[in-house]
């Protein structure tokens, strides 16, 4: 819900009422500000779950404008806090011609920036502001020549996979800031390690899953261990539920029983997940992506 006119003459209620009920019940709806949603939600209600937020002055300090306010120690940061890790939260920072008026002339700060997007869960965040504006390079493109670190990283308390930082060849890679908010906005999964155990009439299966993002995959509707044959057909699946509310660093231990006569049809274990697209992403491994499927293991 965008800011078009005075927030008191507008009835906030009623818009976002109609919002929920004319839209289908799996669409988010995302406010302007924290309060348009707990002033007019009930937080028992199937809607409150629907409502994320949408924050468009990021300046990299925060702002009275923001989406909950100025202050980190209120009531409502800690909140929008909380909410943001099971709902999309969108951003934009101000247009780049307005960094001399509402911030100093300076450019944005990107580890402020980056540490903002963590803090309240962010998802996305438009690359239409403060990047290139008639013909002028603004605070994104100089973000591509400020190099980031791992020590950075850790002193902004910035989440990061560390193989991020090494090539293909496992040489040492630089990074820089808009790499780092490119790659960890949102969320960014990757298979921390797996494991099986074999018995006479069963293999166990564990695959742990670890969120290096910003923020949870909430968007995330289908996350599945997938077992192939030779023709990539499909042998056996196994759903993996609470995909989509792994939260930063966290890690999902998914654990998958499976009869050894069906493995022995099987080539490859694969996992897939995907949003509302249905087409399958990429984990942030290093392995074969083929038609939506993460080739995680090649059997015997």
């Amino acid at each position: 819900m965008r800011q078009r006119c005075p927030r008191s003459r507008m009835n906030e209620k009623e818009i976002l009422q109609a919002l929920l009920a004319n839209t289908p019940k799996d669409l988010f709806i995302q406010v302007r500000y924290y309060n348009i949603k707990s002033r007019n939600i009930d937080p028992q209600s199937s809607d409150w779950q629907r409502v994320g937020f949408h924050d468009d002055y990021l300046i990299g300090r925060p702002h009275v404008w923001n989406t909950a306010g100025a202050d980190p120690n209120s009531a409502e940061w800690k909140s929008m806090a909380e909410q943001s890790q099971t709902v999309p939260v969108d951003g934009e920072m101000i247009w780049g011609s307005a960094n001399t008026s509402d911030n100093n002339g300076q450019l944005i700060s990107a580890p402020l920036i980056a540490q903002r997007l963590a803090v309240h869960h962010f998802t996305s965040l438009s690359i239409a502001h403060n990047y290139k504006e008639d013909g002028k390079y603004y605070s994104l493109n100089a973000w591509k020549r400020q190099l980031v670190t791992p020590a950075l990283l850790d002193q902004y308390k910035l989440p990061y996979q560390k193989s991020w930082f090494k090539d293909t060849n496992d040489n040492e890679a630089s990074r820089s800031w808009y790499e780092y908010i490119r790659n960890y906005l949102g969320y960014r999964l990757a298979v921390k390690d797996i494991s099986y155990q074999v018995n006479e009439q069963n293999i166990d299966y564990q695959v742990n899953l670890t969120n290096y993002g910003l923020a949870a995959p909430v968007l995330i509707n289908k996350a599945e261990l997938v077992l192939l044959d030779a023709t990539k057909n499909v042998v056996a699946t196994k759903d993996v539920t609470d995909t989509a509310y792994l939260q930063s660093l966290q890690t999902l231990p998914i654990k998958w029983q499976v009869d050894k006569a069906l493995v022995g049809h099987a080539k490859y274990l694969a996992f897939k997940f995907t949003g509302y697209s249905n087409t399958g992403n990429r984990l942030a491994n290093n392995i074969n992506f083929a038609d939506g499927y993460n080739y995680l293991l090649t059997l015997n």
